[in-house]
C-alpha cells in the first residue's frame, strides 16, 4: 500500500471536484477579509454559512469519490457477491 491514502490518478481523477474547493475556499478567505455586509450581522453570517457548508459537503463527497475509486481499483468491494 503507498504512504498516502489516494494514488496520483485518483487525484486526477477528483480533480473536478477539487477545483471548486479551492474556489470556495478562495471566496472564504476574500469574504473574511472584505467584510461587504459589516452593518449587518445576519448578511455576513448568512454568507460564510452558504461558502461553509457546500466547502465541507463538497470536501466530504471528493473523500468518499476517491475512497470509493480506490476501492474500485484495488479490486475491493462493499456489495457483497453473488453466488
Amino acid at each position: 500500500m503507498s504512504e498516502y491514502p489516494l494514488e496520483w490518478q485518483t487525484v486526477l481523477d477528483i480533480t473536478v471536484n477539487i477545483v471548486p474547493l479551492v474556489i470556495l475556499a478562495f471566496f472564504f478567505g476574500l469574504f473574511a477579509v472584505y467584510d461587504p455586509y459589516r452593518p449587518n450581522p445576519f448578511m455576513f453570517g448568512m454568507g460564510l454559512f452558504l461558502l461553509v457548508i457546500p466547502f465541507v459537503l463538497l470536501a466530504f463527497l471528493t473523500y468518499i469519490a476517491g475512497r470509493t475509486i480506490e476501492d474500485e481499483e484495488a479490486g475491493r468491494t462493499t456489495e457483497p457477491e453473488e453466488r
